[in-house]
């Protein structure tokens, strides 16, 4: 067989490119196929079904010692009523065993129910990013040491007293923070204990990445995270004031910011109530952009395509004065619409007249130290993501995809943990 005359490293790099279905039609080709792309189907695993397929997965990855194959594991909790099932099945042993696990996903509502589980968190190394779902104040007391947490609170989370000292025991170590669907009477209740003083001393050291929705009461916190490096702001804001709010709240005094991703609500043509105009949003990020290599802006608001890239052109030609020297360390720039239809009039005609190269040609000169600027209309065939650089003669080439995800990688992290 030609694949036996290839270096078994060479082929198990060749097939951790295939997805799991094909993977799994690997596993029926030949016995020494089989070998190299079994480690390679547990590398990624989601296990959201019922207590019994945890067992087995669990009794399968041992007895085949599969173990340091896993590199992400995800378990999504049932219904209370079946958690104690989960007692005898395994996981601490297999999870004492994935030496190369890179990502551990799992309900909090296990460690009412499985102890071991508690306690192997308590003691697992520091670094590994942990994705929490269904928070309780109860259950993160293990977290003390803990350096990248994910943390998903659910939607009836109602526990307003000791928030804030949930989010004091977070700071002392914590490097990425990533919250998702944190509640508003849980936000109202943080920004109330702060106004009132009780939480005003509290302060992020060592946070240099922090992602959340946009919520102005949870993101005002960002104000004393003095090493921040990173911002990610999910969800569009309706409302003017969220650029301001970045420059006057969520960044402490020298904070020296080299990425943002941010949601743009821009205004139409027809309107600039509640929204922001265009030609206002790089002035208002270049009063904090000086020390931006990354830059990823999400516009949208509900508007046609041929109006999104009018309003992406505007940025250009702004009405206000703008230091776009500010802007002189930013090496990749991202825009992305979402827009409602291909355009005003339903004709689709803008698809084809509202070309991603006018754009590149428009940002690139104006930003001429760019490496990278990556263009995306979300929805629309004509218009798939593409990442055109300069190409050193005065011109502008479209990059691989391949390239164009590696540079975004690169410049979205560098310099941020």
């Amino acid at each position: 067989m030609a694949s036996q005359n290839l270096h078994d490293d060479v082929l198990r790099n060749m097939l951790s490119y295939l997805d799991q279905h094909t993977l799994r039609a690997v596993l029926n080709t030949s016995m020494y196929l089989s070998g190299i792309a079994t480690p390679l189907i547990v590398r990624d695993v989601i296990l959201k079904r019922y207590p019994k397929q945890i067992e087995c997965f669990c009794q399968f990855a041992l007895k085949k010692n599969l173990c340091q194959g896993i590199r992400r594991l995800t378990m999504v909790g049932n219904s209370v009523s079946s958690l104690h099932k989960y007692a005898g099945c395994g996981l601490v042993e297999v999870l004492r065993a994935s030496t190369r696990l890179e990502g551990l996903a799992l309900d909090m509502r296990l460690l009412r129910c499985y102890s071991p589980l508690s306690d192997w968190l308590a003691k697992c190394w520091p670094s590994l990013p942990l994705t929490l779902s269904n928070i309780t104040l109860q259950n993160v007391r293990k977290l003390v040491n803990r350096t990248d947490l994910t943390l998903q609170f659910s939607p009836s989370f109602r526990e307003k007293t000791n928030l804030g000292w949930f989010f004091d025991l977070t700071a002392k170590t914590v490097r990425r923070l990533t919250i998702h669907d944190f509640p508003d009477s849980g936000a109202y209740y943080f920004y109330a204990d702060w106004h009132d003083n009780s939480l005003r001393n509290l302060v992020w050291p060592r946070l240099r990445s922090f992602e959340s929705a946009w919520d102005e009461q949870l993101l005002f916190l960002g104000q004393y995270c003095r090493n921040l490096r990173r911002i990610r702001v999910n969800g569009y804001c309706g409302g003017p004031i969220h650029l301001s709010y970045l420059q006057e709240r969520m960044l402490h005094q020298g904070c020296q910011l080299s990425s943002l991703h941010i949601p743009v609500a821009v205004a139409s043509q027809v309107s600039f109530d509640n929204l922001i105009p265009p030609a206002c949003i790089f002035p208002r990020i270049a009063k904090f952009a000086k020390s931006l290599k990354f830059l990823s802006l999400e516009v949208g608001k509900d508007c046609p395509l041929d109006v999104l890239f009018e309003a992406v052109v505007s940025m250009a030609v702004t009405e206000q004065e703008c230091d776009w020297h500010a802007f002189s360390e930013l090496r990749y720039l991202a825009l992305t619409m979402t827009p409602r239809a291909p355009s005003s009039t339903g004709n689709g005609a803008s698809v084809e007249t509202h070309h991603p190269g006018l754009l590149a040609i428009l940002w690139l000169e104006i930003f001429p130290q760019l490496e990278y600027l990556e263009l995306e209309a979300r929805g629309i065939k004509s218009w798939e993501r593409s990442w055109w650089r300069p190409d050193g003669s005065g011109g502008n080439r479209v990059v691989p995809e391949s390239e164009g995800l590696s540079a975004r990688e690169r410049f979205e992290w560098e310099g941020v943990l």
